[in-house]
This record gives C-alpha cells, structure tokens and sequence, in this order.
C-alpha cells in the first residue's frame, strides 16, 4: 500500500515460500512504478520468506 495516496496491490498466492514473496515484490513494485509511484521502504512481517536472500535481493533490484 502505498502511504501517501492509499493505494494497494494485492495478489491471492499459494504459498508463502521465498520465491513467491521475492517475485510479488516485483510485480508490485512495477505496478507502483508504471503509475510514477517510488517505493522507497517496504514493512513485512517477519516470515521466513521475508527474511530469506530472494527477497533482500528483489528489494536490491528496485
């Protein structure tokens, strides 16, 4: 959700395995991107995928 105008992505996945919240993050990050929007932090909980390198390393992609 970006902060200041409200505005969410989401996605209903399958699992919550490293790969699948590295490549959300992408795809979200591109969503907020194509409308000129720059993420400049993301807040997680702090699951395995979250913590995992695939994630840290999509973040790092931005």
């Amino acid at each position: 959700m970006d902060d200041h105008s409200c505005l969410a992505y989401t996605e209903i996945l399958t699992d919550e395995k490293k790969e699948t919240a590295a490549g959300f993050w992408e795809r979200a990050n591109a969503y907020f991107a194509s409308l000129g929007i720059t993420v400049r932090q993301a807040l997680t909980d702090n699951g395995a995928c979250y913590r995992s390198h695939a994630f840290r390393d999509a973040l790092g992609s931005r």
